[in-house]
């Protein structure tokens, strides 16, 4: 296989992978805000519309935890394919900094931070 066809099929996949986080979520936010579109207030609702919300309403918890849980992994293997994005200099020595000390994540967030604030 040469260089060229596992780029390809990489980007295929990244595609894919993109395309499955997209439409989950777009699915997710439909499912939330359907609800919200058809039970308005000061509105006359069709009894058909009203009886989909309310059992939306009712049965969307579950299907929304599938949801998220879809979109985690979507996302989980779209960060795993993405790569390290490049730190700037001065946030790049503060987290080689931290981890030779021990003191974690907390110390390169006050120094991310310090740097928003200057």
């Amino acid at each position: 296989m040469t260089e060229g066809q596992r780029g390809t099929r990489t980007s295929v996949k990244n595609i894919v992978l993109g395309s499955c986080l997209l439409l989950v979520s777009v699915a997710a936010l439909a499912l939330a805000l359907f609800p919200i579109y058809v039970i308005r207030p000061f509105r006359e609702q069709k009894p058909a519309a009203l009886q989909h919300a309310l059992w939306v309403t009712l049965h969307d918890k579950p299907i929304l935890f599938g949801l998220f849980l879809l979109i985690a992994i979507c996302a989980l293997f779209v960060w795993r394919r993405a790569g390290r994005v490049p730190n700037t200099e001065r946030a790049g020595r503060s987290v080689k900094r931290a981890r030779r000390k021990g003191r974690g994540y907390v110390t390169v967030l006050r120094e991310w931070v310090g740097q928003l604030r200057a």
